[in-house]
């Protein structure tokens, strides 16, 4: 055990509790606050890319707080390092919630601010509860990500109606609760030291600000046509060969190896986080649903993962879980794909303003969603029993799949934002010109809306078609969007399952060393 232990090695109960709940407060607001930021756009007058960039900088702090708390290992005092990153959590999650007048500036900078707390409690939680291999922490990590989109959308919707400030509001008070139970009985002895800071870190800051900034804003500023733009892209690659350039020297760098292990899991991270925030824009530009509506559209993804996670306690845990958790995936991609592509965006029903369900709603995506969120956690769990490296390597090549699972999601709301933005705009003039691209599909569909609005006594059938069909192509070009979404997820799911099956025979033919 490493010096964080102190005197003994069962905390007090305060000290355990402590730290159950800075782990609560973190994953709830990790796993859940994008229930409610439809109403915080709304609300502050902002597009999507602008909430959902506060969301891409939250996660990528997160993974700045990891890094670094994991490169002062071993803690020597634990409940000190969780006190400091609690407040910052408490502190950027009460700016948002109570500065509602705020620049935009500091909203960002907030935020950022509460993910690096949040990867600091992450990191020293379990050390400081001595209890990394609890249940009690271990069905905290199952539980609390699968049940936080509910909770905070409920809690927001309880606050008052459209209520997303409650939700900061909410996180902030679970992480100021947490603080003030260290603070009575979190105490340690023992110097606590000054913090290391690698080399290699502020370069990894760099790197993940200049791609923050790209992925969120790059689309809307015009890439190379914007000078703000220009010089995000171009110092992102800059900071990056910096930063590979630094860990390739380093002494400690993981061999060849361990690296496709992390590469998967930043593409688990990837189909995690976007399938969770994709729900808030589906859920309600698409079908114009509640915060506590569309939580319930995302919560199939949640018990996918909580029973992949119960699936890897009954059954022992190996790697091939993870190509199982590939496979997963692109079915369920395949499966939302085909829905997506085969809903009759043109039928009659689903244009009457009466009729809520003029896309695929929660009953016909929730068998894909399952997969999906099973898939994803099938695929980490695997990752973890995937020991390619050293064993001397092995602490470090894990603790990076945690890593790389939280900048993966982080890409993936710039990708997202990205995709219904210049995704829109594609499939618009596809179904808007489908007239003349697909005449005999156009003249298909309207002839059967034709029939069935004389069926139904309209006045005008044929000018009644020619309506209907013009309202689909809102309808349709949305929806072909995420069927585009899901069928690119598929091919690159397939894609990683063959090349670790490949790369896991490739070593396994490899001549050991003695």
């Amino acid at each position: 055990m490493n010096e964080s232990a102190s005197d003994n090695d069962s905390p007090a109960p305060g000290q355990r509790l402590a730290a159950l709940l800075a782990l609560a407060s973190v994953w709830l607001t990790t796993a859940g606050h994008t229930a409610c930021f439809r109403e915080m756009d709304a609300a502050r007058g902002w597009v999507t890319t602008d909430g959902y960039s506060l969301h891409s900088g939250y996660l990528f702090a997160i993974a700045c707080g990891l890094a670094i708390t994991w490169a002062n290992m071993p803690l020597r005092q634990p409940a000190r390092l969780m006190r400091y990153g609690l407040a910052l959590l408490a502190i950027g999650s009460f700016i948002n919630g109570l500065l509602l007048q705020a620049p935009f500036t500091l909203l960002v900078a907030s935020r950022m601010i509460a993910g690096l707390g949040g990867g600091m409690v992450l990191a020293a939680a379990p050390i400081a509860g001595r209890a990394a291999g609890s249940r009690w922490f271990a069905w905290a990590g199952i539980l609390l990500p699968s049940v936080g989109i509910l909770i905070i959308a409920k809690v927001a919707d309880l606050y008052r109606e459209h209520g997303w400030d409650g939700a900061f509001l909410f996180e902030g008070t679970l992480a100021l609760a947490a603080l003030l139970i260290l603070v009575i009985w979190g105490h340690e002895h023992g110097a606590s030291g000054w913090p290391v800071v690698p080399v290699w870190f502020p370069l990894l800051v760099g790197f993940l600000g200049c791609l923050w900034y790209a992925i969120s804003y790059g689309q809307l500023q015009g890439w190379w046509e914007d000078r703000r733009s220009t010089l995000a892209m171009s110092g992102g690659v800059v900071f990056l060969a910096l930063l590979v350039s630094t860990l390739i020297l380093s002494p400690t760098v993981l061999p060849v190896s361990a690296w496709p292990t992390l590469v998967i899991a930043g593409f688990a991270g990837f189909v995690q986080y976007f399938n969770v925030s994709d729900m808030g824009v589906y859920g309600g530009g698409l079908l114009d649903l509640g915060m506590v509506d569309r939580s319930l559209l995302i919560w199939p993804i949640s018990i996918g993962a909580g029973t992949a996670a119960m699936l890897a306690i009954v059954f022992k845990a190996n790697r091939w879980l993870t190509v199982i958790g590939l496979v997963a995936i692109a079915l369920g991609m395949g499966l939302a794909h085909n829905r997506t592509m085969d809903w009759p965006f043109w039928a009659a029903l689903n244009q009457a303003q009466f009729n809520w369900f003029a896309a695929p709603g929660l009953w016909e995506l929730a068998p894909a969603r399952f997969l999906m969120g099973l898939g994803a956690s099938l695929t980490l769990i695997g990752l973890q029993q995937a020991t390619l490296a050293h064993p001397g390597d092995e602490v470090t090549r894990r603790q990076l799949l945690t890593f790389f699972q939280f900048v993966g999601g982080g890409i993936s709301i710039g990708v997202l934002t990205l995709c219904t933005t210049r995704g829109y705009q594609n499939e618009y003039s596809f179904v808007a010109e489908r007239g003349y691209i697909q005449p005999e599909v156009y003249r298909e569909y309207g002839g059967i809306l034709k029939n069935h609005l004389h069926s139904q006594g309209f006045a005008s059938p044929e000018a009644g078609a020619r309506s209907m069909l013009h309202n689909s192509v809102v309808y349709e070009s949305n929806n072909m969007v995420f069927a585009t979404i899901y069928g690119a997820f598929r091919i690159w799911a397939y894609t990683f399952a063959g090349l670790m099956v490949v790369w896991w025979g490739w070593n396994w033919s490899r001549p050991q060393p003695a």
